[in-house]
């Protein structure tokens, strides 16, 4: 099974810009949310906002500073159960216990703070993506 999405126009600024940003579902010990993240082949683990954290509940544990755009911040990390969701294709493929980070202290920086962020690891260990801007297409689909 192959998901297809779009790249998401957005302004930033005065600019225009893509990016690769899919539906996914969170879900936590207590509770779930659906959300958009952003798939970011630069970033090592994946990311998500303290709002989100706070509602799904995480078992989070300190570790150590996570360097953002030549930033440190303190995180701390735990896993999620993750759902890549192609609403019109009815279809979902499902990624257990997702390593992910967030932020001990909100940062100044909007991205870190709002964002889901999908990063490398657990995620691209066990799905194939292929990025094609110029036909304007996403693929995902599980190993």
């Amino acid at each position: 099974m192959v998901l297809k999405f779009k790249f998401s126009k957005e302004r930033v600024g005065e600019h225009i810009v893509f990016r690769p940003k899919i539906p996914v579902k969170l879900k936590g010990e207590k509770d779930f949310v659906f959300a958009d993240g952003i798939i970011d082949t630069g970033t090592d683990i994946s990311v998500i906002p303290n709002s989100i954290a706070d509602i799904i509940g995480i078992a989070f544990k300190d570790g150590p500073e996570m360097l953002t755009m030549e930033n440190p911040y303190r995180m701390r990390y735990g896993k999620i159960d993750l759902e890549v969701v192609a609403k019109e294709q009815r279809n979902t493929i499902k990624i257990a216990s997702l390593p992910i980070a967030s932020p001990v202290v909100e940062g100044s920086e909007p991205w870190l703070v709002d964002d889901v962020i999908i990063g490398i690891a657990g995620f691209f260990d066990n799905l194939e993506i292929t990025f094609n801007k110029q036909q304007n297409r996403i693929l995902i689909k599980q190993k």
